[in-house]
């Protein structure tokens, strides 16, 4: 990607350390911070929990097979990420929400360059915030985060493909709470025909991965073939390897 002209003008600076950066640095952080992100690696490749063993599927995957294929969560939802998903949320935090955005671009390039036979997404569907939750927060965070790897894999960006009626309010609900939320929860616009196209969902965080299962059922049920998640950050439960 060609290096925009303002960046030689006025180079970033480091989210994290404010050191200065080059002009053709992307993301928005230096190399030192960049490797002392809370990386997610390695994670189930099914639905991103952290695991110890590369390659392998968690339990819950092992014993009961998820809506969707697979799962790219690049970052934990601790430390500086949490930070920046909550900025993003709560204080319209643009930059590290462009930040964000480039890091699970450049994790989703990489999954599925090293995964050949893995089918390409036909378009991206951000997941979609209840009217009430949009009309107070002014955007949905997952728009920011999909714009960035619509980009880099050259697929539309479907905005409003996907709607929120009802559920249970995610932030600061428990965990039996969120797995517990109705089904339906979704509706989706579009209805497709045998094959149907391979969809990703996009959002900022996965907690228990209740929203994403049921966001992936109503895709499915609507006639898409597959159904990617691609989710900056990842929550795992409290037993989770450190």
């Amino acid at each position: 990607m060609t290096t925009p002209w303002w960046r030689h003008l006025l180079p970033g600076r480091c989210l994290l350390c404010q050191a200065a950066l080059p002009p053709e640095a992307d993301p928005d952080v230096c190399g030192y911070c960049l490797d002392a992100l809370p990386w997610n690696e390695p994670a189930c490749p099914r639905c991103g929990l952290p695991l110890l063993q590369a390659g392998a599927r968690c339990r819950d995957c092992a014993r009961r097979r998820p809506p969707c294929s697979i799962t790219v969560a690049p970052l934990r939802y601790e430390a500086e990420a949490a930070l920046w998903v909550r900025r993003l949320k709560d204080r319209a935090g643009m930059v590290e929400g462009r930040t964000l955005g480039v890091l699970l671009a450049q994790a989703v390039q990489r999954r599925y360059q090293q995964s050949p036979a893995l089918r390409r997404p036909d378009l991206l569907a951000p997941v979609p915030l209840g009217w009430w939750r949009l009309a107070r927060r002014g955007h949905n965070q997952a728009i920011t985060l999909a714009v960035p790897v619509a980009r880099a894999l050259g697929v539309p960006l479907a905005r409003s493909l996907l709607t929120r009626h009802g559920g249970v309010r995610q932030r600061g609900s428990s965990r039996a709470r969120r797995l517990n939320q109705p089904a339906n929860v979704f509706r989706c616009r579009r209805r497709w025909e045998p094959p149907g196209p391979c969809v990703a969902l996009v959002d900022d965080v996965i907690t228990t991965g209740a929203t994403a299962a049921a966001a992936a059922r109503t895709l499915i049920d609507a006639g898409a073939a597959e159904v990617h998640v691609l989710a900056a950050t990842r929550t795992p439960p409290p037993d989770a390897p450190g």
